[in-house]
C-alpha cells in the first residue's frame, strides 16, 4: 500500500495490449504507488536483464529461455486466422485452398517468440503468398479490415482486435500446435519479496482475464 517502486517488465505490444490495462487497475486497487515500465527486449538479452535486475520478469511465449529462468504457465494458446469482416463473408468457410490462395501478413520480431506457427507451416509443407511483413502486432486491425489479407495471430488477441474493429477471427484450415504463455523471472531474484509480490499479482490478473 505504501511501496513507490517501479516494476520492468518484458512484452510485447500485444502483450501489452492484452494484459497492461488489467494489470494497471489491479495495482491501483492494491498498491497505488506502485508503477509499471513495461519494455521490449529482444528475446536474446531477457535472461542476461532478468539476472542483472533491469527486468523484473517477462510475459510471452518464450520457448528459448525455457532452462534458463524460473517460469510458470498462465494460460495456453491457439493460433487463429484474423480476416476483415467483408472478406470472411465474401470467402465463407476458412478451406485449405482459400488459405493458400490467399494473400497473407507475417508479423517477425525479435521481441516476440511467435516463430512457433512459421514452424509448423513449414513441418506441414504449406507455403503462404506473403504479400507484408511487419514487426508490429498492432498495425494488423486497420490493415486487415480494409484489405483482403490473412494473418496468423493468437486467439486471445484476435478477439481484442475483433471487439475493435471489422475484423473476424475463423479457424485456422490446418492443425497448429498451442502454445504456452508464460511469465519468467531469474532464480537469482526469486526470494524477493517484491518480485513474489509481483509475480502473484500477474498469475492473478491472468486468470480474470
Amino acid at each position: 500500500r505504501t511501496d513507490s517502486r517501479v516494476f520492468s517488465i518484458a512484452m510485447t505490444d500485444i502483450g501489452s495490449l492484452y494484459f497492461l490495462p488489467s494489470l494497471e487497475a489491479d495495482f491501483q486497487e492494491k498498491a497505488p504507488s506502485i508503477g509499471v515500465e513495461i519494455r521490449q527486449v529482444q528475446v536474446d538479452e531477457i535472461v542476461d536483464q532478468l539476472s542483472s535486475g533491469r527486468l523484473d520478469a517477462a510475459v510471452g511465449n518464450l520457448p528459448s529461455l525455457r532452462g534458463q529462468t524460473r517460469s510458470a504457465v498462465i494460460f495456453r494458446e491457439h493460433y487463429v486466422c484474423l480476416v476483415g469482416k467483408k472478406q470472411a463473408l465474401a470467402m465463407g468457410e476458412m478451406t485449405m485452398d482459400t488459405f493458400l490462395a490467399s494473400r497473407h501478413v507475417a508479423v517477425s520480431s525479435t521481441y516476440s517468440g511467435h516463430r512457433l506457427a512459421e514452424d509448423a507451416l513449414q513441418d506441414l509443407g504449406i507455403s503462404r503468398r506473403i504479400v507484408v511483413r511487419t514487426p508490429y502486432y498492432t498495425a494488423l486491425p486497420l490493415l486487415i479490415s480494409n484489405s483482403d489479407l490473412i494473418v496468423l495471430l493468437p486467439s486471445r488477441i484476435a478477439r481484442i482486435f475483433a471487439s475493435q474493429t471489422d475484423v473476424v477471427a475463423m479457424p485456422a484450415p490446418m492443425d497448429l500446435p498451442e502454445f504456452d504463455v508464460r511469465m519468467h523471472w531469474h532464480r537469482r531474484h526469486e526470494t524477493s519479496p517484491a518480485l513474489l509480490w509481483l509475480l502473484e499479482r500477474i498469475e492473478s490478473v491472468s486468470r480474470s482475464l
